[in-house]
């Protein structure tokens, strides 16, 4: 690192890592080099490859350092085309990421998450490497592979498209409990739906600044229908919700029932802010709630979502993808989600919302998937 300055990378680090070939496209696909458009605040989206495989489980390490995979290993194999592809949401598939890793720089990690759009339809991806799930070690090198389950409806697919994203951390880029209620009273974290600051009692920060399930709106969720005359493909944008998720309000008592096993999305009391200094993780489990429930894949919020710089927008509500392991009620205030605060190694030269076609920079409430309407 040419500043030594630990934290998340942003995007013009990003283009250097490109640049010098640590992040690249292998000659099968050399008609589709790293575009800008895949390079975020702090991420690069990883596209899919041209050919899918089905398999029986996750594979193992060894299966792992053979590409192509072996044929003992995979169910079936099949091209992906331009028209579309279906994936089935009761399989689970294997598709070559078209951007591969170098060895990373020392002290330079990459971890990766779903996107916002496909973790809303519980489209879950995961890179996998020989390594493990959705971690790139520094200095090491494994074949990028983009493991699909569709989990609620079945899905249409194109090389190119682009599932899940990648994150680059040189160093320490955690903020510790003390330095988020310092930095609270000179830039906001967390707003209250009237765009007032939140004191981070403990009630709010525990290791990571925690938020608060939201009941008090019209509409407070969406429970997932699955639809299987319809395939979701995921060029489209005209989906009518109806068909494919049920509206969610509470009982007389302002309760809400999930039920074992169903997806529903849900949104934070909290409206929260991402000052271009810092980037938030959203951990995957609330230790918090009591009752047993995942409240969210592990998610990534770029420096910039619920900010900008005439602080017209104080903070967005963050929208939850939540699994319910039992049955169980929530009232309003429920502690649903914690977020892990990082530090970016410098301010990103693209900021998250700048652009007038960022899906979710005005979001209110519990917003669905781009695919609907």
């Amino acid at each position: 690192m040419s500043n030594n300055k630990q934290g998340v990378l942003p995007s013009q680090f990003i283009r250097h890592l490109i640049k010098n070939g640590y992040i690249y496209v292998p000659e099968e696909y050399q008609n589709s080099l790293i575009s800008e458009e895949q390079i975020q605040p702090a991420s690069v989206d990883l596209t899919l490859g041209n050919h899918a495989y089905c398999i029986r489980g996750r594979p193992s390490t060894t299966q792992l350092e053979r590409y192509p995979p072996e044929k003992e290993f995979h169910k079936y194999n099949f091209p992906l085309n331009t028209i579309g592809t279906p994936l089935d949401e009761t399989l689970m598939y294997l598709i070559p990421s078209q951007e591969q890793c170098k060895q990373l720089p020392k002290g330079i990690i990459g971890y990766a998450n779903n996107k916002s759009s496909s973790g809303r339809i519980n489209l879950q991806t995961k890179l996998t490497t020989k390594y493990g799930d959705d971690i790139i070690p520094e200095q090491q090198q494994s074949q990028m592979y983009l493991r699909i389950m569709p989990k609620l409806f079945p899905v249409l697919i194109r090389p190119g498209d682009t599932l899940n994203q990648i994150r680059f951390i040189y160093g320490n880029a955690d903020v510790s409990d003390i330095e988020i209620e310092t930095r609270q009273k000179e830039i906001c974290f967390l707003y209250d739906k009237s765009g007032n600051p939140i004191s981070l009692t403990p009630t709010h920060l525990n290791n990571g600044l925690i938020a608060h399930l939201d009941l008090e709106q019209e509409i407070v969720g969406w429970k997932g229908k699955p639809n299987p005359s319809e395939t979701i493909d995921l060029s489209r944008r005209d989906y009518p919700a109806q068909e494919f998720w049920e509206k969610l309000h509470v009982d007389k008592h302002g309760r809400l029932f999930l039920e074992a096993g169903k997806f529903y999305i849900l949104s934070t009391k909290e409206y929260i802010c991402v000052p271009p200094e810092f980037a938030l993780e959203m951990l995957p489990y609330d230790l918090n709630a009591g009752g047993e429930f995942r409240s969210h894949y592990a998610g990534f919020f770029d420096p910039g979502f619920g900010w900008n710089k005439d602080h017209t927008i104080l903070g967005r509500p963050a929208t939850l993808e939540v699994i319910p392991l039992e049955n169980m009620y929530v009232e309003d205030g429920h502690g649903i989600c914690k977020f892990k605060v990082e530090r970016m190694a410098e301010i990103p030269d693209k900021i998250y919302g700048e652009k007038p076609n960022s899906n979710y920079q005005q979001q209110l409430g519990p917003q669905l998937a781009k695919y609907f309407r």
